[in-house]
């Protein structure tokens, strides 16, 4: 049996189509883009010197002091934003203590925000 189409004022056609669809205003994403682009006053964490810049940079800069404080959550999302995000789950490994790094031969020391 074939199936029957409802009847013309309820089809979906180019002359029935919805009166009010509404305007939504712009996306989430664009009102954040344009909000980091917006000028603050923060304190430079390496010069200590008040600073008067874009939002994004005092944003970045929190998630590297964060980083650099241990905290896995920053580390992994600098990781991810630099490398990419990690296609294959790694196993489950526990550090009790931050790598050292060393810089010709000497470790490297962070005095981040002391």
């Amino acid at each position: 049996m074939a199936k029957q189409l409802p009847p013309e004022e309820h089809r979906f056609s180019s002359k029935n189509q919805p009166k009010n669809r509404g305007h939504r205003g712009p996306a989430i994403v664009t009102e954040l883009k344009k909000l980091l682009e917006k000028k603050i006053d923060y304190e430079d964490p390496t010069t200590k010197k008040p600073v008067n810049g874009k939002i994004k940079y005092a944003v970045m800069l929190r998630l590297v002091y964060n980083a650099l404080e241990g905290e896995t959550r920053a580390i992994s999302e600098i990781m991810d934003r630099i490398d990419g995000k990690v296609t294959q789950k790694a196993e489950n490994v526990t550090y009790t203590m931050m790598p050292t790094i060393t810089i010709d031969g000497k470790p490297a020391e962070f005095n981040v925000g002391d």
